[in-house]
């Protein structure tokens, strides 16, 4: 069943415009804001999601209580994020930038990200009901060069890729080609794990 309505909230105007132009969300509307405080009355929507959102929020807590506030009695409050940093699609890339002593680019509450944390953060809100799962999904890049490509695009990525030498760009490069098996030409294939946590707001 499809949802009346469906107010998306984002603190980048660039995100925002991007999801205005979309043509396959009917019914949605779109406005400037931040997960520690929604632009929304209290107990006004029937749910409300944080899609991999919660691990770059400043104060979990804060937003969790925020997506309770405006979720009517008996709602749906729910949110799911890569399982940090293991779980997360280009976690190798990651690492090999640590690895190098280079700055890190965890998000600033990646511990929000496990599963027993999402937990208690839902468990802390007061919501009832509190379920959690973890899921695991696989995406195949037709080739490493495809995959390398994608992998500087990462907003943290790019920032921090644009400021390195070529010859370690290039190093970093064969380190992950080497560290994930790729063959020239051949498809790569990546795993990764996010956690789920629903929850309704006490009638």
């Amino acid at each position: 069943m499809r949802p009346a309505s469906i107010l998306g909230i984002d603190p980048s105007p660039a995100q925002l415009d991007y999801a205005r132009k979309r043509t396959d969300v009917p019914g949605a509307r779109f406005a400037e804001g931040h997960a520690m405080e929604l632009p929304a009355a209290d107990a006004s929507v029937d749910a409300a999601v944080m899609a991999l959102v919660i691990a770059f929020v400043p104060d979990p807590a804060k937003g969790v209580a925020e997506l309770a506030r405006v979720v009517k009695p008996g709602g749906l409050v729910a949110a799911y994020m890569w399982d940090w940093p293991e779980g997360f699609p280009f976690h190798h890339s990651h690492k090999i930038i640590e690895e190098r002593g280079l700055p890190a680019i965890a998000p600033p509450s990646w511990e929000a990200s496990r599963r027993e944390r999402l937990a208690e953060l839902w468990q802390g809100a007061g919501l009832a009901g509190i379920e959690s799962r973890t899921i695991t999904v696989e995406r195949t890049f037709p080739d490493f060069e495809t995959l390398w490509a994608i992998t500087l695009t990462g907003p943290r990525v790019a920032t921090l890729a644009a400021a390195l030498a070529p010859e370690v760009k290039a190093e970093m490069r064969q380190t992950l080609k080497d560290r994930l098996g790729a063959e020239e030409g051949r498809p790569v294939t990546l795993k990764a794990t996010a956690n789920a946590v629903k929850g309704r707001v006490p009638a």
